[in-house]
Parts: C-alpha cells; sequence; structure tokens
C-alpha cells in the first residue's frame, strides 16, 4: 500500500497572507514584507490572534528589523573577534520564529552570511532574540 501525499494544512491572515503548516518544526511557514517567518503553533489550530499580530506588527517595520540589525552588529563587534568583523558585518535575516513562552511574545531571529546559513569554518550559526520590541542582542552558537 502506497502512501496517500495529503496536501499540507494551509492558514490565510487577511493580513500576513497564506501560510503552511510544517510538521517537522510544528509551526506555520509564510512569506511577508521579503521576510521568512514561522508561527510556533499546533497543526488542529491557526495561530493564535496574538501571535499573528505581534508577527504583522513586527514584519511591517521593515526599517525598523533593519535598523536593529545594524545596530547590533555595531554594538557587538568592538568585543568580537576581528577575523569575524567581515562575517558579521554580511549577516541578514534568515527566517523569524514567533512564539509565547510564559505568556510573553518572543522573537527568534536567525540569521544568515550571502553565502548561506553555515558558510564559516565553525559553523557558527548566528541569531538575534526579542521580548516584544526589545532586541536581547546578537550571538552565535557552534
Amino acid at each position: 500500500m502506497t502512501p496517500v501525499n495529503r496536501p499540507a494544512q494551509q492558514h490565510k491572515d487577511p493580513k500576513l497572507g497564506v501560510m503552511v503548516y510544517n510538521s517537522d518544526d510544528d509551526c506555520w511557514l509564510g512569506n511577508y514584507n521579503c521576510y521568512e517567518y514561522r508561527i510556533a503553533g499546533v497543526q488542529s489550530q491557526p495561530p493564535c490572534p496574538e501571535l499573528l499580530r505581534y508577527c504583522f506588527d513586527t514584519l511591517a517595520k521593515k526599517a525598523w528589523l533593519t535598523a536593529t540589525l545594524q545596530q547590533q552588529k555595531d554594538q557587538i563587534k568592538p568585543t568580537s573577534d576581528p577575523a569575524l568583523h567581515t562575517e558579521i558585518d554580511d549577516l541578514s535575516y534568515l527566517n523569524l520564529l514567533f512564539y509565547r513562552r510564559e505568556n510573553e511574545l518572543r522573537l527568534l531571529a536567525q540569521l544568515a552570511t550571502s553565502k548561506g546559513e553555515q558558510d564559516n569554518e565553525d559553523k557558527r550559526l548566528w541569531h538575534m532574540e526579542f521580548s516584544g520590541g526589545v532586541c536581547e542582542g546578537l550571538a552565535f552558537y557552534t
């Protein structure tokens, strides 16, 4: 017996457009204002209204997102290894994950260089974390 391919579950938001549920990551995937986004959730329910609003309000502020990333780059460079400066300068948003933790709206922004997410010798995974509209910093995992 061959498995039946079921169409991906979709949700259409009037502001963010169509998003598709990804069961591997337990989130809704979409694209808005040239940003790939993910909203944490479960397949049986559309994303919660608070997360949809937080996602839209954040993604609609393209200038703020761009300025925040630049501020974080400028802030981390004086305390980082000079060998990382070119990589830091080249960082841009890869995708943005919106979620709730302990009744707090949060955002985890995964970053990448123009060469790709892991195009560095040490496989650094760059990210920024936000609580509501406040960026908590730029860092990387290895």
